[in-house]
C-alpha cells in the first residue's frame, strides 16, 4: 500500500529528498552532533546518499519514505521511513531528525503526532529504535506516547552501528495503559 506524505503534515510542506537537497540535508544533520556521537559516523554527504539507498532485508525501494518537513524553503526535519516493516501490522521510523534551530519548539511533536494519525488507519504499530545513552532521543519518543518493547530490547539488525545498548520502541493505536507513566490513551480520529 503506497503512502501519501502530502497527510504527514498539517503544517508543513513534505517531499521526497533527492540528492539535489543534500546541501540542505547535510547542515540540518550537523546541527544534531548529539545524535552522532551516540550513533557514529558523524554525517557526511556519502553517509547521507548510503542512507537514501538503505533498505532492510526483503524490503524494496518504493518501501522506502526519505522525506523533508519544509518551512517555505527552509529543511527543518527529515524523516526515514519503512513501509509495513518489520511485519505487515507496521511502520518503521529508522530516522527522525529536526533541525536544532526548530528544537523544543514542539515542531517535532508536531510532525510525529501528524505522521501517526496519517499511519494509525494503515497499521496497529509503528517502530523504532535508539541508543540507550541518547537520554534526549529516549525523552522525546515517551513524551510522544511510544511504548518501551522489552521483548525486543536489543535488536541485532541495528546493534551493528553502534556499541551502546539499543531500545525499541512502539506506538499501538489501540487503547492503551502507557507503562512508562500508566497513563491511558485514546487514539485519535484520523483527520485529513
Amino acid at each position: 500500500m503506497k503512502l501519501d506524505i502530502q497527510y504527514f503534515s498539517k503544517q508543513f510542506k513534505v517531499t521526497y529528498l533527492k540528492k539535489e537537497d543534500l546541501t540542505k540535508i547535510l547542515p540540518l544533520c550537523e546541527s544534531n552532533p548529539l545524535y552522532y556521537k551516540h550513533f557514529p559516523p558523524m554525517v557526511s554527504v556519502q553517509s547521507i546518499l548510503d542512507d537514501m539507498e538503505a533498505l532492510p532485508l526483503n524490503k524494496k525501494k518504493e518501501d522506502k519514505y526519505y522525506i523533508g518537513f519544509w518551512n517555505e524553503d527552509s529543511l527543518i526535519a527529515m524523516m526515514d521511513l519503512i513501509n509495513a516493516y518489520p511485519d505487515e501490522e507496521s511502520a518503521w521510523i529508522g530516522f527522525f531528525m529536526v533541525d536544532q534551530k526548530y528544537a523544543n519548539k514542539g515542531v517535532g511533536t508536531s510532525i510525529i503526532e501528524d505522521v501517526s494519525n496519517y499511519l494509525r488507519i494503515r497499521y496497529n504499530y509503528i517502530r523504532l529504535a535508539y541508543v540507550e545513552e541518547n537520554k534526549q532521543c529516549a525523552h522525546f519518543w515517551k513524551k510522544n506516547n511510544f511504548i518501551y518493547d522489552e521483548n525486543n530490547c536489543l535488536l541485532e539488525e541495528q546493534a551493528f552501528y553502534a556499541e551502546e545498548k539499543i531500545y525499541a520502541y512502539y506506538y499501538e493505536y489501540n487503547n492503551f495503559i502507557d507503562i512508562l507513566s500508566n497513563t491511558e490513551h485514546v487514539p485519535i480520529p484520523f483527520q485529513p
